[in-house]
C-alpha cells in the first residue's frame, strides 16, 4: 500500500466520521427540540395550574366578582391583580404560539379565556402594561369581535354535567357496559 493509498483511505475514513458525526448531531438536535417543547408545556401547565389554584384560594371572592356583587377596594385590587397575572400569562402564550412553541389547541383555549368578563373588565386598566404592541392589537381585536361568556351559564353547565356523571356512576347498566380500562 502506497503513501497515496493511505492518504486516500484516511480521507475516506475522515469523511465517513464527519458524516456519522452530522447524523448524530441531527438526532441530538431533534431530541433537544423535543425536550425544549416538553419543558415549555410543563412550565405552561404549571403556570395555568398555579393560576387556577390561587383563584380557588379565594373562591368566594371570585364567585362574588362573577355575580357582579359589590366588592371592597381591597377585593377589587385582589381581583384586578389576579386578572393582570392571567393577562400576562395569555400574552406570554401568544408569543410562544407565534414563535411555534405552543400548539394551536392550547392557544385557542387562551383566546377563549379572553371572553371571561372579569378579564375583559381588567384589560383597559392593564393594557398599557402589556409588553408587546402586537399582543395589544390582538387582544383589542378579540375583545371587540367576541361576546363575553356568561360565567353563570358556565356554572350551570358544570352542575348539569356533574349531575349527569354522578347519575352515570351510580347506574349499574352503565358500569357493566363500559368497564374501566387498566393503565398500561
Amino acid at each position: 500500500m502506497t503513501l497515496s493509498d493511505l492518504a486516500a483511505l484516511g480521507s475516506f475514513v475522515s469523511g465517513a466520521a464527519v458524516l456519522v458525526s452530522l447524523v448524530f448531531l441531527w438526532f441530538q438536535l431533534r431530541q433537544s427540540e423535543k425536550n425544549q417543547r416538553a419543558q415549555i408545556r410543563q412550565v405552561h401547565s404549571m403556570r395555568i395550574s398555579d393560576s387556577f389554584l390561587r383563584r380557588a384560594d379565594h373562591a368566594e371572592l371570585w364567585e362574588r366578582a362573577y355575580r357582579g356583587d359589590k366588592l371592597s377596594d381591597a377585593e377589587i385590587y385582589r381581583v384586578l391583580q389576579t386578572s393582570s397575572a392571567v393577562w400576562f400569562g395569555i400574552e406570554d402564550s401568544f408569543y410562544q404560539y407565534r414563535d411555534g412553541l405552543l400548539d394551536e389547541t392550547t392557544w385557542q383555549a387562551k383566546k377563549n379565556a379572553m371572553r371571561l368578563p372579569q378579564l375583559r373588565a381588567a384589560w383597559p386598566l392593564i393594557r398599557s402594561s402589556a409588553v408587546g404592541a402586537e399582543f395589544v392589537l390582538l387582544a383589542d381585536r378579540i375583545i371587540a369581535e367576541t361576546r363575553p361568556v356568561s360565567t353563570a351559564q358556565m356554572v350551570a353547565q358544570y352542575r348539569e354535567a356533574l349531575l349527569h356523571e354522578m347519575q352515570a356512576a351510580r347506574s349499574d347498566s352503565f358500569s357493566e357496559q363500559a368497564p374501566m380500562e387498566k393503565a398500561p
